[in-house]
């Protein structure tokens, strides 16, 4: 019986292991499709020929034509092709113009009525008589809320802009076109070159459907909130800026916070704290890990805070040094029961909190 058993297990064995000894080879007759990365797009692959004038330095069409295989990839899906970004500066190009344009047409004080020159590139709408009290109210409450004047003015774009200096029109369009380009010292081989540090440009957009979705907010609720947003902005950039000058930051204020010391990223935290306006701060333990000097720093910093902000500070400190210098009152907790609670020379003195923390003798 034995055997018998001994000899069914061979067999069956030998049959486990097949032709393939035991490998493991797959589900036969079955093509495996990667999955697709997320935010990514497949670009397929294939192949072109590349003819004599490709890569061609020497201009000598001479080099024998090839075909050239490119494998599929994926790619991120916000990328876009050479000629979108091309596509796409021109566009600053012609925005930072025309705004340029229109600007010098106001400094002049030509207005649409004169429609000569560098006047044709005023802004839209530049006389107010023939608008409507909708549009009346809207300049009035959306265009003059930032600092710079012509914030939110339309362009008039029927115009085209001149970029070949012998079609300008007058003086006054050549210095502006003058302003875009660098000076001559700086041109590549005589070409005029754009000035890059010019093109500046923002970009604004509007959740049409986030909006919509605000079921339970009145219509009024909606445009009388929007007067105040850019105001409120300014006045919390203004305070960001303040904070950066009261705790001495403005050298770091680009270098990422994980490149710090721990000293000065404990700094940074506080002003994130402080950005927010509280009326009372807590503190867990702001000296944990510093030296001498950064904890000398770090006293001076919350005691400004209390006398420049007005703001109630609440330290957890284990420092007992830090803590008897800096603090108007203070709590000793023992394993979460209180055994102090006075000034700062009354808990020094308890006979209580000494033994707590000394230990008493047996």
């Amino acid at each position: 019986m034995k055997r018998l058993i001994l000899i069914v297990i061979t067999v069956i064995t030998v049959f486990s292991c097949g032709k393939n000894r035991g490998e493991l080879i797959g589900v036969k007759q079955k093509k495996w499709f990667p999955e697709k990365p997320y935010g990514m797009t497949l670009i397929e692959g294939g192949s072109y020929i590349m003819g004599k004038s490709d890569e061609d330095i020497a201009q000598l069409n001479n080099a024998a034509a090839r075909t050239v295989t490119v494998p599929s990839f994926f790619m991120d899906e916000t990328e876009i092709t050479n000629s979108e970004y091309l596509q796409f500066v021109r566009w600053v190009k012609d925005s930072v113009t025309m705004a340029l344009l229109a600007r010098k047409v106001d400094e002049l004080e030509l207005g649409e009525e004169s429609q000569e020159g560098i006047a044709e590139f005023s802004f839209k709408n530049a006389d107010t008589s023939d608008l409507s009290e909708f549009q009346k109210y809207m300049r009035s409450n959306y265009y003059d809320l930032s600092e710079d004047i012509y914030e939110g003015k339309a362009l008039d774009w029927d115009n085209d802009i001149q970029l070949s200096p012998e079609d300008y029109p007058d003086q006054a369009y050549v210095e502006v076109m003058d302003s875009l380009y660098l000076p001559p010292d700086l041109w590549y081989d005589g070409e005029m070159k754009i000035d890059v540090s010019k093109m500046i440009y923002k970009y604004t957009w509007f959740d049409a459907q986030g909006a919509a979705e605000e079921s339970k907010r009145t219509r009024n609720k909606f445009i009388d909130r929007r007067p105040f947003i850019k105001k409120e902005e300014i006045e919390n950039r203004e305070f960001v800026e303040h904070i950066i000058d009261f705790l001495e930051i403005q050298a770091i204020r680009k270098t990422p916070v994980g490149r710090l010391p721990y000293g000065l990223q404990k700094r940074v935290e506080l002003g994130r704290a402080l950005a927010a306006q509280p009326k009372m701060l807590l503190l867990d333990e702001p000296m944990a890990g510093m030296n001498v000097e950064e904890k000398e720093d770090m006293c001076r910093f919350i005691l400004d805070v209390n006398d420049t902000f007005g703001t109630t500070i609440v330290l957890i400190e284990h420092d007992m040094g830090v803590v008897m210098d800096i603090a108007d009152r203070v709590v000793v907790l023992d394993y979460g029961r209180k055994i102090g609670d006075g000034t700062p020379d009354v808990v020094r003195n308890d006979q209580t909190v000494i033994d707590a923390y000394l230990g008493v003798s047996h």
